[in-house]
């Protein structure tokens, strides 16, 4: 059975749709992708590993809310939420930069 068809069925045994099933997926993929961060960076930053597994315990409670049903995901919101970081980061990065 291909992945996709196992994480189809997955999906579609829990019961989710739409929204959530993006939201559910959008947070396993930053998991992993915090997953392969922690790895490739080892033991070299301690802090990155710390930071790393503060991240995955995150996104597993936000996963568990998720699939449970207390919280929903809020596209238009996420969408707001984006473009006013989006707004912020390049004064952000002056200000950063100026410390540095």
């Amino acid at each position: 059975m291909p992945v996709q068809e196992l994480v189809s069925w997955g999906i579609q045994t829990i019961g989710l749709e739409g929204v959530s099933t993006v939201a559910l997926v959008s947070l396993l993929s930053v998991g992993l992708y915090v997953h392969k961060i922690a790895s490739v960076g080892g033991m070299a930053v301690t802090v990155g590993s710390t930071a790393a597994h503060d991240l995955k315990v995150v996104v597993l409670v936000l996963t568990l809310l998720l699939v449970a049903g207390v919280i929903s995901a809020d596209p238009a919101r996420l969408q707001e939420l984006i473009q006013m970081a989006g707004r912020r980061l390049p004064g952000v990065l002056d200000w950063v930069l100026q410390r540095v």
